[in-house]
């Protein structure tokens, strides 16, 4: 979904320190990756939220992009429609470990989620678990909407799939990261640089992980399936950005650290071609940016631990086209009166007091750690044995694919990944 994040079935569990990419996880994995966090949003199986996350300690960027289904492109979403499987998991013709696809039709829409099955009895088995179902487009791009969660009966008899799309804001929240390149959660059509450059033909295996899985593979372009291309030329406004809740001149008192939440607001004009988006907002304090302070979207909210001391608070808005504005910087002071400003409100080389102890995590307003409960499915997940990060023969040619370690029998398992380069804003 994003070159840090891994998108997955919840019932597979969250104590997941790896995943492996390669087109054989079990024989020849290409390479492995850790993992600094994963969660999933609070659930049961048979709900259609069966969605789970993890954010990988390091970035990919050698996958091609199969974005989400967002937006207009969701009137795809028709009964009868044909759509392709992927999973390591289970099969006639072979054990579980290696990437397979077959074909299948989508049967009904339950809720929250997407039934799908095929006369000829072919679908997802045992170890499927949070692969991707995916549909082409009439114009040839290909999208993924679905995240395998269970069967009832056998295997083939039919399967279902959380979508995707009634999830992205919660997990914009909690990971303070753009994961739709094209769209706003709502479904609101807003590219970014990086909507285009979609594969094409996501079930061929192509390119090697010594070249890069983009090698030999056919990409889109910049994506119009709903809108206007992207196009951050024409943009030259600079955002808007301004720190709310907070008092000029206020003064708090605190025993210890002061615990604070800082929000800014961001915007970017009124609309195309006028704004293309905001890319990213960075925390500022005392005319610095403060590490781990940069958030890709929205909330831009930040927990800090003050001590004592005076402060001077604005951030850093950055859109698409790479136009920068600052926050008028906010004055305020802990356990002792807030810094006077300078008669021009600027960030740049402003004298105050004091250092934050930290950005924290994302604030626990709308992006509380989700608890970790046991779903219907007694399935488990665990990482792979090793907390290093490994790279297999520059002679392995088996193309790009993803799945996570799991050796328990009968479990759905399966993580899917989607990746994206990583979002910045060009600079002129």
């Amino acid at each position: 979904m994003h070159p840090e994040v891994v998108l997955y079935a919840s019932h597979c569990g969250i104590e997941v320190n790896t995943v492996t990419f390669g087109e054989d996880g079990e024989g020849a994995p290409a390479r492995q990756v850790l993992t600094d966090e994963c969660f999933k949003i609070p659930t049961v199986l048979g709900e259609g939220i069966d969605v789970a996350a993890c954010r990988l300690a390091e970035p990919v960027t050698d996958v091609p992009i199969v974005p989400i289904l967002m937006g207009c492109e969701l009137d795809a979403l028709q009964v009868g429609a044909d759509v392709a499987l992927v999973g390591f998991g289970l099969a006639e013709e072979g054990p579980a470990g290696i990437k397979r696809e077959t074909f299948s039709k989508i049967a009904t829409f339950p809720g929250n989620e997407v039934a799908v099955k095929s006369d000829d009895g072919h679908g997802v088995c045992y170890g499927d678990s949070g692969g991707p179902v995916m549909l082409q487009l009439p114009d040839g791009g290909w999208r993924v909407f679905g995240i395998a969660s269970y069967i009832l009966g056998d295997c083939g008899s039919g399967s279902f799939y959380s979508l995707m799309h009634t999830n992205i804001e919660w997990f914009e929240k909690h990971l303070n990261l753009d994961i739709t390149p094209c769209h706003t959660p709502d479904g609101t059509w807003d590219p970014s640089p990086e909507c285009g450059d979609f594969a094409l033909q996501p079930g061929e295996a192509s390119g090697t992980w010594a070249t890069g899985c983009q090698a030999d593979l056919p990409l889109s372009g910049p994506d119009v399936t709903c809108g206007a291309a992207y196009d951050g030329r024409s943009d030259d406004t600079p955002p808007q950005v301004e720190i709310v809740g907070l008092t000029q001149g206020q003064q708090f008192e605190s025993e210890g650290p002061l615990p604070l939440k800082i929000v800014a607001r961001a915007s970017d004009g009124p609309g195309m071609p006028d704004g293309w988006g905001i890319a990213e907002v960075r925390l500022v304090f005392d005319a610095k940016e403060v590490p781990g302070g940069t958030r890709e979207a929205g909330p831009y909210a930040w927990n800090v631990g003050l001590p004592t001391g005076g402060y001077l608070v604005s951030a850093l808005a950055i859109d698409h086209a790479g136009n920068e504005a600052y926050a008028a910087p906010i004055a305020i002071g802990v356990n002792q009166p807030a810094p006077v400003l300078p008669e021009e409100e600027t960030t740049g080389g402003l004298e105050t007091t004091g250092e934050p102890t930290s950005t924290g995590e994302p604030p626990t307003t709308g992006g509380a750690e989700p608890s970790d409960t046991t779903d219907s499915d007694s399935s488990s997940s665990t990482g792979a044995s090793e907390a290093s990060t490994t790279t297999a023969a520059d002679s392995d040619d088996g193309g790009c694919g993803c799945r996570q370690h799991d050796s328990a029998a009968g479990a759905l398992g399966l993580l899917a990944l989607l990746g994206r380069r990583r979002r910045k804003s060009p600079r002129p």
